[in-house]
């Protein structure tokens, strides 16, 4: 198994298992009609889940479909050891959007609910994956962590989730490999 085929079954059982059990708050698209924030009523969805990267560090992490879940990988690892297969260490994104309105008019504190449904998230996510030891045949590692992204990104809240997993060994002809780069 290649890492791209590890990233796309992780993705696949995370749409399928983690996602439709979460509901999360949606962009708010403020009508006509509505012209107060506090006036706007919160829509709650599922979140988007894909896998890729997100792009350059200078980048600004909006207009990203939130809520999202995005998956990626930072680094394989055969280990010095061919026979044993790779390690692959697995990274989500998880993205999640506020209301843009005052948890209190007199202290102007944003309500933070992107941080509440960025925190539910991740526990979730960790709560299914650490139920399994294979997921979609991918062999997961133990320890899984997580944490959140500090910046000043709200009404954004972004954080991440991370675990290690055994793909196994590939066997391949060297000539194969060379032929397709070319």
């Amino acid at each position: 198994m290649t890492p791209l085929e590890a990233l796309q079954r992780i993705t696949k059982f995370t749409e399928e298992n983690i996602a439709p059990l979460l509901s999360m708050r949606k962009e708010l698209e403020l009508s006509g009609d509505v012209m107060d924030m506090s006036e706007a009523k919160p829509e709650y969805v599922h979140p988007a889940v894909t896998y890729g990267t997100i792009p350059h560090k200078n980048f600004q992490p909006f207009d990203f479909q939130v809520p999202m879940i995005l998956w990626t990988f930072d680094e394989t690892s055969d280990n010095g050891d061919y026979t044993n297969g790779r390690s692959v260490n697995f990274r989500a994104y998880v993205g999640a959007y506020s209301s843009e309105v005052y948890a209190d008019e007199n202290t102007k504190l944003p309500d933070n609910k992107a941080f509440v449904d960025l925190v539910n998230a991740l526990e979730k996510i960790y709560i299914e994956l650490s139920r399994r030891h294979t997921i979609n045949g991918v062999g997961r590692e133990k320890p899984i962590s997580y944490g959140i992204y500090d910046g000043a990104y709200y009404p954004y809240a972004y954080g991440w989730l991370t675990f290690t997993a055994e793909i196994g060994r590939m066997e391949y002809d060297e000539g194969d490999i060379i032929d397709e780069i070319c």
